[in-house]
């Protein structure tokens, strides 16, 4: 028997085995000893290269296995059991057509190669690539072989759709809307699409491509456009989309869009330039027929005389032109973005509104008549929407045309009552003419009376002294006739009355008189008038609005020099300014115990004049001063005023005669008007910037001191 026998070296193995005897009742043993220590670790590396080998074979993905020359299977990886879902000793010992279905790895009759072979198993989807090698023994014999089956079916799918991409990729590059390209460094196409052979001028692409063998002289117009293009591409890694004039194949000039990139390889280094190219003629031709279109809009939007808004379905500006904005006095973008609504007068806003419902149909032409609120002021407009639609026929907004028409109604509302007042003057001239007739043959018989009296009182007396005579004959009687009948009394109270009369005469005909003149048509014309005499004919005429409430004052300056003014339209202010006044001293209470008193005063002040109107009244309230010349702003009770009367006065003063007119009122104490008007007329006075009063001293101003002007008995 021979055991491996380990000794005093844990590393060192001998074998020992040896022969027992006996020999005179002993026994005797013979032992001998082998050194195996090599051996034994032969061995044990060849169990260790083995199960690394089966480890390494289990762990191969694809399938391998070993067949004998008849086919049975020998030896399987856990790749092939696995596939088939089966053990190892369910496939050990069986022949491949068992296991795979199929006879390709019989050797019987074949010549084996290591090449693939494409191959398909009946028991196995997909296709796999096999590849077989004999297995040889020691002396050299075949004894078998090992097939080894990689599966190639995600490999085939993935080419599939490689080659799927592929051919949707160069169907895409070939039928783009856009040429695209590939070009070397060095100014060839290495490869291009059919839209762009087709846009310059070329029935294939190779066609293109053997013509264009120097891009940047025979593409480019201007060969500087594509070294700038290059320059970008490298610096960049892409080209931003430029427009440049390129050439067709017949020389024809046109603007292309080019874009694209540089292609590197793993060391950076450039390959080709690929990108795609435009014919943008036509986009380029409309842009251009739209930014003209644009501008004639623009120039048409902003000279116009009337406001243009576009607001959205919500009433929100989002675009206003240069007149809309000076009616508003407010800049562009300040009012873009906002509701319009928020300029409409709170009273006008419900019928505004009425434009942006939908349930409503607006006729086309429609006009509202709204009223706007620009800085305190009140602008009477009238406002005319547009429907915007997109292509589709949906409501986008609207254009709003806004016409401001505060002149034509401050101008209709004068004419209206210009026309009025033409038809009083015209009545009342007509009147003072007719009053002025008899008024005539009343003064002049009156004239020949009192000549006839003063003759007749002559007369008497003589008689009187023929009859005090002594000896006349019928003295005494002629005494006693003369006190019965009152002769005396007579000839002592008629001249006194007739003198009354004839001032009552001369009053009527200074009154005739200012109508007349006040009247008169044809005195619009700028002439030199005395303002003084204005200023008298206007109380006249105005003496029955105030001879019941208060004192009229005048203190005209005898000095002052005839200003060429318009004598109608100052007869208009001042007439208005009186009437003003008076109704001012009216509105005071009684209570107060205070008289009323109207001063009218003219002062010289060398190339101007100032005319002033005071009174004693409840002056202005502070909320009406900033409103005051504004049109149809009155303080007075409804039915009682117009509104007209101080804006008439301001327009008269200031744009018709250059001048200046202001106003100084305090609560309870009474108001004071002040006119300044240039003596040489309009021209003079907007040169000096309409009359400013700068260096008038307050105390060189008419007092309004004496000349009285009193109530007489039956005025």
């Amino acid at each position: 028997m021979q055991n491996p026998v380990a000794w005093d070296n844990p590393n060192e193995y001998k074998s020992a085995y040896g022969t027992g005897m006996k020999e005179d009742k002993k026994k005797i043993v013979s032992a001998f000893l082998h050194d195996e220590t090599e051996s034994l670790k032969t061995r044990d590396q060849i169990l260790r290269a083995k199960e690394e080998l089966e480890r390494t074979f289990d762990t191969i993905s694809d399938m391998v296995f070993l067949v004998d020359d008849a086919g049975v299977i020998q030896r399987a990886n856990t790749a092939l059991t696995d596939k088939l879902g089966l053990s190892p000793r369910e496939v050990v010992g069986r022949t491949c057509r068992e296991v795979l279905g199929c006879t390709e790895c019989h050797l019987e009759g074949r010549e084996l190669d290591s090449q693939d072979i494409s191959v398909k198993y009946p028991n196995l989807p997909g296709r796999f690539l096999v590849r077989s090698n004999e297995l040889l023994d020691q002396e050299g014999r075949r004894v078998g072989k090992v097939v080894v089956s990689r599966d190639v079916t995600a490999s085939d799918r993935i080419r599939e759709t490689l080659a799927s991409i592929e051919s949707k990729y160069k169907s895409i590059f070939d039928n783009a809307p856009v040429g695209m390209f590939q070009s070397t460094p060095e100014g060839v196409y290495m490869s291009a699409n059919v839209t762009m052979a087709s846009i310059f001028g070329f029935s294939s692409t190779e066609e293109m491509m053997r013509n264009y063998t120097d891009i940047p002289t025979q593409m480019y117009v201007n060969p500087e456009d594509r070294r700038s293009i290059i320059a970008e591409g490298l610096e960049q890694g892409v080209i931003a989309a430029r427009d440049v004039q390129l050439r067709r194949r017949d020389g024809s000039v046109f603007w292309g869009r080019l874009r694209g990139r540089v292609v590197r390889d793993g060391q950076g280094n450039v390959q080709y330039f690929e990108g795609f190219v435009e014919d943008v003629s036509g986009r380029r031709a409309a842009r251009e027929n739209l930014a003209r279109s644009e501008q004639r809009f623009r120039s048409l939007a902003e000279n116009m005389s009337q406001g243009l808004v576009q607001v959205d379905p919500d009433g929100v500006i989002g675009y206003c032109n240069d007149h809309f904005c000076r009616l508003a006095h407010r800049d562009r973008s300040g009012l873009i973005g906002t509701p319009i609504c928020a300029l409409v007068h709170e009273d006008d806003k419900a019928s505004f509104r009425v434009i942006f419902d939908k349930g409503v149909c607006l006729l086309a032409g429609s006009r509202f008549d709204l009223r706007l609120n620009v800085g305190g002021d009140i602008r009477f407009t009238l406002v005319t929407p547009v429907a915007l639609q997109d292509a589709d026929g949906q409501a986008l907004g609207f254009w709003l045309l806004v016409l401001d028409i505060t002149e034509r109604r401050m101008l209709e509302s004068q004419l209206l009552q210009t026309q009025k007042l033409e038809a009083i003057g015209q009545l009342a001239a007509g009147i003072a003419h007719e009053i002025n007739t008899p008024t005539q043959y009343v003064m002049n018989n009156m004239w020949f009376i009192k000549e006839g009296i003063e003759q007749l009182g002559q007369a008497i007396e003589a008689y009187r002294e023929v009859a005090g005579r002594p000896g006349s004959p019928g003295g005494e009687d002629m005494r006693a006739r003369e006190e019965e009948l009152q002769v005396g009394f007579y000839l002592e109270e008629l001249p006194s009355a007739i003198s009354e009369t004839l001032q009552g005469l001369d009053r009527i005909s200074a009154i005739v008189n200012s109508v007349k003149q006040f009247a008169h048509p044809g005195h619009d014309q700028h002439q030199a008038v005395d303002l003084n005499e204005l200023v008298e004919k206007t109380v006249t005429l105005t003496r029955n609005e105030w001879k019941y409430v208060a004192e009229m004052t005048m203190d005209l300056d005898p000095s002052l020099p005839r200003v060429v003014c318009s004598s109608q339209g100052m007869s208009q202010v001042l007439l208005n300014l009186v009437v003003n006044a008076a109704h001012a001293v009216m509105d005071v209470p009684k209570e107060a115990g205070r008289a009323g008193h109207i001063c009218i005063g003219t002062r010289n002040l060398g190339d101007r004049v100032e005319v002033l109107v005071r009174d004693n009244g409840s002056g202005i309230p502070v909320h009406a001063r900033d409103h005051l010349f504004e049109p149809f702003f009155t303080t007075k009770p409804v039915g009682q005023g117009t509104g007209q009367g101080l804006f008439i006065a301001h327009r008269e003063v200031v744009k018709e005669h250059g001048g200046a007119i202001r106003f100084e009122t305090e609560l309870g104490q009474g108001t004071t008007f002040i006119i300044t008007l240039p003596v040489a007329g309009k021209d003079q006075g907007r040169r000096r910037g309409g009359g400013a009063q700068d260096g008038i001293p307050e105390d060189s101003r008419p007092r309004c001191a004496p000349r009285a002007i009193t109530n007489g008995e039956g005025e």
